[in-house]
């Protein structure tokens, strides 16, 4: 049915629509079924045509009830549809067709995720947490890229240049290179695959964290300023420039192109440390998981002295390896000799200090007490000593 002039319908169809327009004329069963549905909608009121104006509107619908009206009549047949679909039992057909032409729906009760829920997850956040704020605030370290990908500065993507605050891990993947400015002090380059963290900044000291990977230190200071903790030692900066390496085992080497650096076993404030190794331009000494700072061995020594040096860390018990060590190292190696005293069982302390007594006799008594390893006649035999290490003249770091 339609009222568009350009498209009139048939004599039989507008004898069959007159019931529709004026109430007259014969029924359709189904619209007769409509009605007594939806009698209770039905309007009250009575339509004015006069309300339009003087000139009537050719398609203005006259009728008086609810069911003359041409747009009501569509709109209640496709409710009555509606209705009679929900109460009859589909077949399987009518119910395919209504899965191939109704919108995609889903039958889950559970609602869509929040933001909340994804997290409580273990996935992504909706909205990733900023970079690093390139605008210094509180404690931190400013950093700039050298190589590579941008690292990242917790979970997020750090910026080319930032500023890493206190306790936030800044990591590199393979081929990025970092920078981190020490103020007044000097730079540290982080190396790929790294993760480095501050852990304090100020005037009397800044400290790095770095839990693996690779770092190159310039620190032109006065001595105990900068420090690096790992899990294995603790290495303070005496004024030097040094590379430190270490693994996800706390494994790892320290190697020293300057100056000095103490690999040192955290100690109560005043303490000294129960263990640590001066390490000097020209030496290397190696992070041991479970054992602390290894021996300090001279770079120029044979790989055959390295090695025994590396077993003697790995275990101070080993007397073939102390033996082999011993034998390899000259008459010029006493940093290596002096710092196997706090290591090694009281047998090999007495060889070690036979050879030492040929280079500088010792006191009787200092000797005794150093054999039976007490810490003070240790640390006093180290300091007889350490000028040695040292090409120049320079003050000891004690």
């Amino acid at each position: 049915m339609t009222t568009q002039p350009d498209d009139q319908p048939s004599l039989n169809e507008a004898e069959d629509d007159e019931y529709l327009w004026s109430g007259k004329g014969p029924a359709d069963p189904e619209i007769t079924k409509l009605e007594r549905a939806l009698g209770s909608l039905k309007s009250k009121q009575t339509f004015d045509a006069s309300a339009l104006g003087d000139e009537k509107p050719t398609n203005v619908v006259r009728p008086a009830f609810w069911r003359h009206a041409a747009w009501v009549v569509p709109v209640a047949a496709a409710a009555a549809v509606t209705a009679w679909l929900l109460v009859r039992s589909p077949t399987e057909d009518v119910a395919t067709r209504t899965v191939e032409t109704s919108a995609p729906t889903t039958t889950s009760t559970t609602p869509p995720p929040t933001p909340a829920t994804e997290t409580a997850a273990g996935l992504a956040p909706a909205v990733p947490p900023p970079s690093c704020d390139p605008t210094p605030t509180g404690s931190g370290l400013a950093f700039e890229l050298l190589d590579g990908a941008p690292a990242h500065c917790g979970d997020a993507v750090a910026a080319a240049a930032g500023f890493l605050p206190t306790g936030i891990w800044l990591t590199t993947q393979s081929g990025t290179r970092v920078r981190m400015l020490v103020p007044a002090l000097g730079q540290v380059d982080v190396e790929p695959n790294s993760r480095v963290r501050v852990l304090a900044t100020s005037a009397t000291e800044h400290r790095l964290e770095l839990a693996h990977g690779k770092i190159h230190a310039v620190i032109d200071a006065p001595p105990r300023l900068f420090f690096v903790q790992t899990r294995s030692a603790l290495a303070i900066d005496l004024g030097c420039e040094y590379t430190l390496a270490i693994d996800n085992l706390g494994n790892g080497l320290l190697a020293v192109k300057t100056g000095f650096v103490e690999l040192a076993v955290p100690a109560p404030e005043g303490k000294p440390s129960p263990l640590s190794s001066l390490v000097p331009k020209g030496a290397s000494a190696a992070l041991i998981d479970g054992h602390g700072p290894g021996l300090p061995v001279w770079d120029r020594e044979p790989e055959s002295v390295k090695s025994a040096a590396r077993r003697v860390d790995a275990d101070p018990g080993d007397s073939k390896a102390i033996d082999e060590l011993l034998a390899g190292l000259g008459a010029r190696d006493t940093l290596t000799m002096v710092h196997l005293l706090p290591r090694v069982p009281r047998e090999a302390r007495e060889k070690v200090l036979t050879r030492l007594a040929q280079l500088e006799p010792l006191p009787a008594a200092l000797r005794a007490k150093a054999v039976a390893g007490d810490a003070d006649a240790l640390r006093a035999v180290r300091e007889r000593f350490e000028a040695r290490w040292f090409p120049k003249k320079s003050p000891t770091p004690r």
